[in-house]
């Protein structure tokens, strides 16, 4: 049952406000919600929107105006760095702070409690706000995605649009991956030895339906995988279906990463390992040994 009157869920990306969108109907009974990217969404009770061609940030002012006017009990946004601009703007008008990285939330007592995982993964805190006012930032993949139902009212957002105009658009290469949409997920670590053998892991991932995803070391230390692949406590929070670990012995930084799980697999040549510890089925092989007998197995 909801406990709160109106929530508002703020997002650029659709995929994410479908999350939001989910969670909030859960806390409270009417979900007001804009979403850049989000016109094919059709949930939530009342979406706001803004003139075509204004940008996130221009509709920030016009945001501000609404939450101070209409004071909902809380106000929900993902963890973009455009979001983490407007939480902190908003919690100076409305005289509050905001909840980070919150993976789950609840209302008692007319305040709304936010749980999120401190000391690298090896605790979880417990915070609170009062409301109305309360604003939180939430981790990717707390909540399922809403799906479509009835369509939203629509409410105009009175956001301007610059006068500053681009001239010009240079297009920078980045690898989009949407990791924390993936069912199975392959992560690979120091166990893989040069960059050529990633495509043991990659031949493997193809044949489970899996997405690719590493440690720190192996994206930012070797440089061998973009940072969107990065799974850890300063990157990416993921609860896949199934993990395999593949090379990786199980350092709290990366499993924290993970820990939502529901089937953990891992492959590692030191039967010591850590992540045998945290794992639900274990084989203690070289990645290079493994992966090709388990790939012609499938």
């Amino acid at each position: 049952m909801a406990d709160a009157k109106t929530i508002l869920v703020i997002a650029e990306g659709e995929d994410r406000a479908r999350e939001l969108l989910y969670g909030a109907a859960q806390l409270g009974e009417r979900v007001v919600f804009y979403c850049q990217d989000g016109g094919a969404i059709n949930a939530g009770d009342v979406r706001l929107k803004a003139q075509e061609g204004v940008a996130f940030v221009e509709a920030i002012p016009a945001l501000l105006a609404f939450a101070e006017a209409e004071k909902p009990d809380a106000i929900l946004l993902e963890t973009t760095q455009n979001c983490r601009l407007l939480a902190g703007e908003l919690a100076a008008k409305l005289g509050t702070t905001p909840l980070c990285d919150a993976q789950s939330l609840s209302i008692e007592n007319g305040k709304l409690f936010s749980e999120r995982m401190v000391y690298g993964g090896a605790a979880n805190r417990v915070e609170n706000e009062p409301m109305p006012g309360a604003i939180a930032l939430v981790a990717a993949a707390a909540y399922q995605p809403a799906e479509d139902a009835q369509a939203p009212a629509e409410q105009a957002l009175e956001a301007v649009a610059s006068p500053v105009k681009v001239t010009g658009i240079e297009e920078k290469v980045v690898e989009s991956v949407n990791l924390a949409a993936a069912k199975t997920l392959v992560c690979v670590g120091r166990g893989f030895g040069a960059e050529e053998e990633l495509k043991l892991a990659e031949d493997f991932a193809r044949h489970v339906g899996g997405e690719i995803g590493c440690t720190r070391p192996i994206s930012e230390g070797e440089g061998w995988m973009s940072s969107a692949r990065y799974v850890g406590v300063s990157g990416l929070m993921l609860k896949p279906d199934v993990y395999f670990g593949l090379g990786i012995s199980g350092q709290v930084q990366h499993m924290v990463g993970v820990n939502g799980a529901r089937v953990v697999v891992a492959v590692n040549k030191d039967p010591k390992a850590p992540i045998f510890d945290q794992c639900d089925l274990g084989l203690v092989a070289s990645v290079q040994e493994a992966l090709p007998l388990l790939v012609d197995a499938l």
